[in-house]
């Protein structure tokens, strides 16, 4: 566009040089004067009408780009809200379990053997946190995050670094159930739970007597990994719920600039 902006420029020039030139000739010195002038008026709107027009496709180019992300966004939005949701309800179900379990020790005052079954109920599975952030990630690494307006960049940027940080600390959390719960299990937890260690046949008396000697040691290692599960657990379903807030006002704004 620059170039072509130069040939144009160049060319209305020269034709103004030769009008000029044959005044000159022609000894024409006051009519001269008043198309030299005009003349100047002239070229400078030219460049001034060119370079507005430049800017006009310059910023038609950028607004074409900057929807292309609108849109992009938009998709990874609608699928992290699909995400979000369905995270939260296997959580909820997670929590839930867990809420019936400690109702039971709380109020019954159960055995080990007793606690041990009703740890059973409780779901010992979990995912760890993942995020589709894969179009504001881009926006970041090619440098094309300044096209976004600033208020919506910086709703952008705060998304995506609550995601960083509570994906941080659920891992971590995560890292340690995982842990001590495995701990727990090669303990003799899971024998436990299917009820040979205290009423089935163990074949190796050898492990069975040490189930028995740390049963209380087990089913504390295993509560203990429940209850961080639970709090980790918790803190996501919070974190959740305010990122879909979050997601919909982000979302709100997109449209609004695509509507403009």
């Amino acid at each position: 566009m620059k170039k072509e902006l130069k040939k144009k420029t160049t060319a209305m020039i020269n034709f103004f040089k030769k009008v000029r030139l044959k005044l000159l000739f022609d000894g024409k010195l006051q009519n001269y004067l008043k198309y030299a002038t005009g003349e100047i008026i002239l070229v400078v709107i030219g460049i001034l009408i060119a370079l507005q027009i430049n800017d006009w496709n310059e910023n038609r180019k950028l607004n074409g780009i900057r929807n292309i992300y609108y849109r992009q966004i938009l998709i990874d939005l609608d699928r992290e809200i699909k995400n979000v949701n369905s995270r939260i309800d296997s959580l909820e179900k997670s929590v839930n379990s867990y809420n019936a379990y400690k109702e039971y020790v709380s109020s019954e005052n159960p055995t080990l053997e007793q606690t041990s079954m009703a740890l059973s109920g409780v779901d010992e599975t979990f995912n760890y946190m993942s995020f589709n952030s894969s179009t504001i990630e881009s926006l970041e690494l090619t440098g094309d995050i300044k096209l976004i307006p600033r208020n919506l960049r910086t709703e952008l940027i705060n998304l995506r670094r609550a995601q960083k940080i509570m994906t941080t600390v659920a891992t971590d959390n995560d890292n340690v159930y995982l842990f001590n719960l495995q701990k727990a299990g090669n303990l003799g937890f899971y024998q436990i739970l299917n009820g040979r260690a205290v009423n089935g046949p163990i074949k190796n008396n050898d492990i069975a007597d040490k189930i028995k000697r740390n049963y209380a040691d087990i089913i504390l290692i295993a509560d203990a990994a429940y209850a961080l599960k639970n709090f980790t657990e918790k803190q996501k379903i919070y974190v959740f719920k305010t990122m879909l807030k979050r997601i919909d006002t982000i979302r709100k704004m997109i449209q609004r600039e695509l509507d403009k």
